[in-house]
Protein backbone atom coordinates (compact mmCIF):
# COMPACT_ATOMS: atom_id res chain seq x y z
CA UNK A 1 0.00 0.00 0.00
CA UNK A 2 1.29 3.55 -1.08
CA UNK A 3 1.46 6.15 1.74
CA UNK A 4 -0.83 8.81 2.61
CA UNK A 5 1.71 11.01 1.44
CA UNK A 6 4.47 12.43 0.02
CA UNK A 7 7.76 13.81 2.05
CA UNK A 8 9.65 16.07 0.91
CA UNK A 9 13.38 17.37 2.23
CA UNK A 10 12.98 21.02 1.33
CA UNK A 11 16.40 23.77 1.79
CA UNK A 12 15.43 27.46 1.02
CA UNK A 13 18.09 29.80 0.58
CA UNK A 14 17.32 33.12 1.68
CA UNK A 15 18.68 36.34 0.03
CA UNK A 16 19.21 40.05 1.04
CA UNK A 17 16.01 41.96 0.86
CA UNK A 18 17.21 45.09 -1.34
CA UNK A 19 20.35 43.30 -3.43
CA UNK A 20 18.70 39.93 -3.69
CA UNK A 21 22.26 38.48 -2.90
CA UNK A 22 22.31 34.90 -1.02
CA UNK A 23 23.37 35.42 2.15
CA UNK A 24 24.51 31.78 2.69
CA UNK A 25 22.70 30.55 4.99
CA UNK A 26 20.18 27.65 3.97
CA UNK A 27 17.03 26.56 6.07
CA UNK A 28 15.87 22.86 5.90
CA UNK A 29 12.21 21.52 6.68
CA UNK A 30 10.58 18.57 6.05
CA UNK A 31 7.31 18.73 4.53
CA UNK A 32 4.74 16.77 3.63
CA UNK A 33 2.26 16.53 1.29
CA UNK A 34 -0.80 14.54 1.51
CA UNK A 35 -1.64 12.34 -1.76
CA UNK A 36 -4.93 13.37 -2.31
CA UNK A 37 -3.76 17.16 -2.29
CA UNK A 38 -0.85 15.89 -4.94
CA UNK A 39 -3.24 14.42 -6.78
CA UNK A 40 -5.83 17.62 -7.25
CA UNK A 41 -2.65 19.34 -8.20
CA UNK A 42 -1.31 17.40 -10.61
CA UNK A 43 -1.97 17.32 -14.13
CA UNK A 44 -3.59 13.39 -14.43
CA UNK A 45 -5.11 12.60 -11.50
CA UNK A 46 -4.32 8.49 -11.81
CA UNK A 47 -0.43 8.26 -12.93
CA UNK A 48 2.10 8.29 -10.37
CA UNK A 49 4.38 11.04 -11.82
CA UNK A 50 2.67 13.92 -12.12
CA UNK A 51 1.56 12.83 -8.62
CA UNK A 52 4.52 13.00 -7.48
CA UNK A 53 5.22 16.23 -9.36
CA UNK A 54 2.46 18.57 -8.46
CA UNK A 55 3.61 17.16 -4.51
CA UNK A 56 7.08 18.55 -4.99
CA UNK A 57 5.75 22.03 -7.03
CA UNK A 58 3.34 22.58 -4.24
CA UNK A 59 6.02 21.46 -0.99
CA UNK A 60 8.60 24.24 -2.85
CA UNK A 61 5.82 26.63 -3.16
CA UNK A 62 3.96 26.28 0.69
CA UNK A 63 7.15 25.79 2.41
CA UNK A 64 8.41 29.58 2.46
CA UNK A 65 4.98 30.79 2.87
CA UNK A 66 5.23 28.33 5.88
CA UNK A 67 8.35 29.68 7.12
CA UNK A 68 6.96 33.45 7.00
CA UNK A 69 3.02 32.98 7.70
CA UNK A 70 2.58 35.04 5.22
CA UNK A 71 3.24 34.88 0.85
CA UNK A 72 5.11 36.79 -0.64
CA UNK A 73 4.54 40.32 -1.94
CA UNK A 74 4.02 40.66 -5.27
CA UNK A 75 7.38 41.92 -7.23
CA UNK A 76 9.24 40.33 -4.11
CA UNK A 77 12.17 37.86 -5.29
CA UNK A 78 11.57 34.20 -4.27
CA UNK A 79 13.68 32.00 -2.32
CA UNK A 80 15.81 29.83 -3.99
CA UNK A 81 13.92 26.17 -3.01
CA UNK A 82 15.18 22.84 -3.78
CA UNK A 83 12.93 19.67 -2.82
CA UNK A 84 14.04 16.19 -2.26
CA UNK A 85 12.07 13.36 -1.48
CA UNK A 86 12.60 11.72 1.56
CA UNK A 87 11.67 8.67 2.51
CA UNK A 88 11.22 8.74 6.40
CA UNK A 89 11.58 4.83 7.08
CA UNK A 90 14.62 4.12 4.85
CA UNK A 91 16.49 7.14 6.17
CA UNK A 92 15.90 5.80 9.57
CA UNK A 93 17.07 2.42 9.29
CA UNK A 94 20.13 4.06 7.76
CA UNK A 95 20.57 5.88 10.37
CA UNK A 96 20.28 3.57 12.95
CA UNK A 97 22.97 0.81 10.75
CA UNK A 98 25.32 3.94 11.33
CA UNK A 99 25.13 3.92 14.92
CA UNK A 100 25.25 0.37 15.70
CA UNK A 101 22.02 0.20 16.78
Amino acid sequence: MAPACFCFRVTLEPHLKHSGAKTGRKIFCLVAVPREVARAAGAAPRASLPCKAGAQRLAGELAPVALRGVPCSPGEDQMAVSCQLYHPTADLLRARARRGA
